[in-house]
């Protein structure tokens, strides 16, 4: 066997049957892509696929029954998983029996796949969590992992149901690519961005059911790649003799089971309601946090923006460098806390010979962790000076998509009216955005 640091984090979203589709994953230890499949495999292919990798030590996590002695009703760890919380949110679970398996399916498939790994595979067992000294298989539940792993995007449903429609499901499984788009961001996975592009109503559904398997082939080994490095750790229902099912939880987001603000996503280091923080231009020596920045705007509120994160992902860093070039007409103004930008919004003065009493906000984003602390407000009072005393500006314009209620009552508590909507003003997903058009005039009785 090799050393440890080859070891393999293998995700298995094994189907019920012989007929569909098993979602396979695999992981590196430095957190790359290796595979990820979905196609109609035997227990032999799957057999064979991970023998490639027989000399290196694997974590095999699958979503399956693997050992059920029990054979009627259900398993003590169906029962004890229901009864819990993951991250504040109970979730319902297959109950199986031997019985019902066999009779419903013809066979246990997780059963038998696990006898053929522990034949093919050397010094494999069934364990509940990872051992950092040997191959192991361990049953989970992607559902359940999601919680545990991203509890800010939780509860998610974006297995296709008729009941909830084609575009819900579309919608949830963004959302959960947008949790693995910024994993890769923030260094826990690798390869993801470029296999995985957000999809639209315009998918078939038989391509969107291999999309499913493969996302919670990927749910498997990436939970189990966290663990392994400590930053996650395993709640386990039930035990290997009678069945078990194991759930990851983000060490840094357990909390006696409750849900952790959304905040802990990208910014993670406020911890008071009250912060300190500052206001400045930005520079070009500011480009990498204000790239930053401005891809987790498009990640984290895509709807409020014309571009994409698809695409300015792949924009050149000189792309981000033209935004903050020096400009006699443009401002883009910055928030600080600790030496982190945290928000920003561009001005930009008309230059027409009839237009230039105007100006216009653009890009207006504010990490979520700071909403609701003064900072935005104070973001619009920077720009509004400069607007009025540099620019001698008499009015400024934006707008603002219509659903952001909070963002519309900080505008109309600095003073800007509304003068028109734009119905249907942005498209995403299938789903049309109205934006609000607003205007602040300066003068007497403005501030």
């Amino acid at each position: 066997m090799k050393e440890v640091d080859a070891i393999l984090f293998v995700g298995i979203d094994l189907a019920w049957t012989y007929k569909n589709e098993t979602g396979l994953c695999i992981l590196n230890e430095e957190k790359t892509i290796i595979e990820i499949s979905a196609e109609v495999y035997s227990d032999e292919a799957i057999v064979e696929k991970l023998l490639i990798y027989k000399d290196e030590p694997m974590i095999i996590a699958i979503d399956a029954p693997l050992v059920v002695n029990n054979i009627s009703g259900s398993r003590a760890a169906e029962r004890l998983f229901m009864k819990e919380k993951i991250n504040g949110l109970h979730h319902s679970v297959f109950n199986c029996s031997r019985n019902y398996l066999e009779k419903t399916y013809g066979s246990i498939r997780g059963e038998i796949l696990v006898k053929k790994l522990i034949d093919a595979l050397p010094n494999i067992k069934i364990s509940t969590e990872p051992n950092e000294h040997s191959s192991c298989i361990i049953e989970v539940f992607p559902s359940g992992s999601i919680s545990g792993v991203f509890p800010e995007i939780s509860p998610i449903k974006y297995k296709y149901k008729p009941k909830h429609g084609y575009d819900h499901a579309v919608t949830e499984i963004n959302r959960l690519m947008n949790a693995f788009y910024e994993s890769e961001r923030n260094g826990e996975l690798s390869g993801f961005i470029n296999r995985f592009k957000r999809i639209d109503v315009t998918m078939k559904k038989k391509a969107f059911k291999i999309l499913e398997d493969q996302i919670d082939a990927l749910i498997c080994a990436f939970s189990m790649l966290l663990v392994f490095h400590k930053k996650a750790t395993i709640k386990c229902f039930g035990t290997v003799e009678d069945g078990f099912i194991s759930i990851p939880i983000r060490m840094k987001l357990h909390k006696s089971d409750q849900i952790i603000s959304r905040q802990s996503r990208t910014f993670q280091d406020l911890h008071s309601s009250e912060i300190q923080f500052d206001i400045r231009l930005l520079t070009v020596d500011d480009i990498e946090p204000f790239r930053h920045l401005r891809l987790d705007g498009l990640l984290q509120n895509p709807e409020a923006f014309g571009s994409t994160y698809e695409i300015e992902s792949k924009y050149p860093i000189s792309k981000f460098e033209q935004r903050l070039a020096e400009d006699k007409d443009k401002k883009v103004v910055g928030a600080f806390c600790k030496d982190q930008l945290i928000g920003s919004m561009t001005l930009i003065r008309e230059s027409g010979l009839k237009d230039s009493h105007k100006a216009n906000l653009y890009g207006v984003y504010l990490a979520e962790a700071y909403r609701g602390q003064g900072v935005a407000k104070k973001l619009l009072m920077t720009c509004h000076e400069i607007a009025r005393t540099e620019w001698q500006i008499e009015q400024v314009r934006l707008s603002v998509v219509s659903s952001n209620l909070q963002a519309i009552k900080l505008y109309e508590g600095l003073g800007y009216t509304t003068y028109g909507v734009e119905k249907h003003a942005l498209k995403y997903l299938g789903e049309y955005f109205d934006e609000i058009l607003m205007v602040k005039f300066f003068g007497k009785g403005n501030v």
